[in-house]
């Protein structure tokens, strides 16, 4: 699926939460603490603005939020807090050319995996290696890496790229302040978003 983009370079004042678990501390009658995490996958808040820019540019990103449909649809957004990795290992190699999902492993005492589906290539392609050796790979297609030959049985597969964030802005509509000689800037004071993980 092809989602828009939002410009990558224009966003100020960005907030990117700590992931979300949905988790809720219950204080007990007789003074004891328990809590429910409600997701073992979390979801990213990000929340962005954009100033004092040239009323030009934003018709680019105006025209962004009409093609998600204001909150309708996904757009992909960069998480200025978390949006490369390098050498991130990903999978084992199985003598198959299955293709095997990128992911981001977090680790600590509860370890999960993000999943990459969006890759963010515009400064240049992903690198996949087995064993710290680049492997060729014939498609990549939502984050799903087919390598050309089978990948060697064993060998650990690493990547290296960038990539973005599936989200749904969280308003239907954003408020735009025109300001400056004849109208020449705009502002967007706040947007904000949740990732959507079924994008």
């Amino acid at each position: 699926m092809t989602y828009p983009i939002f410009p990558k370079s224009a966003a100020l004042g960005f907030v990117s939460e700590t992931p979300d678990f949905a988790s809720e501390l219950i204080q007990m009658n007789g003074g004891g603490v328990r809590s429910i995490v409600r997701r073992s996958r979390p979801l990213r808040r990000l929340s962005f603005a954009y100033n004092n820019g040239l009323v030009a540019n934003f018709r680019a990103i105006v025209e962004k939020i009409e093609e998600c449909r204001g909150s309708g649809y996904p757009a992909l957004i960069r998480d200025w807090r978390h949006y490369s990795v390098e050498d991130q290992v990903f999978g084992t190699g199985d003598g198959t050319t299955n293709g095997i999902q990128l992911v981001i492993a977090f680790g600590g005492t509860r370890p999960y995996d993000f999943p990459v589906k969006f890759l963010d290539e515009d400064d240049g392609d992903i690198v996949v290696k087995s064993n710290g050796v680049v492997k060729a790979i014939a498609s990549k297609v939502d984050g799903l890496v087919v390598p050309t030959a089978p990948w060697a049985v064993g060998e650990t597969l690493t990547w290296t790229g960038r990539y973005y964030v599936a989200c749904r802005l969280e308003a239907s509509a954003q408020g735009v302040t025109i300001d400056g000689p004849n109208g020449a800037y705009a502002t967007i004071q706040t947007m904000s978003a949740i990732e959507d993980i079924n994008a």
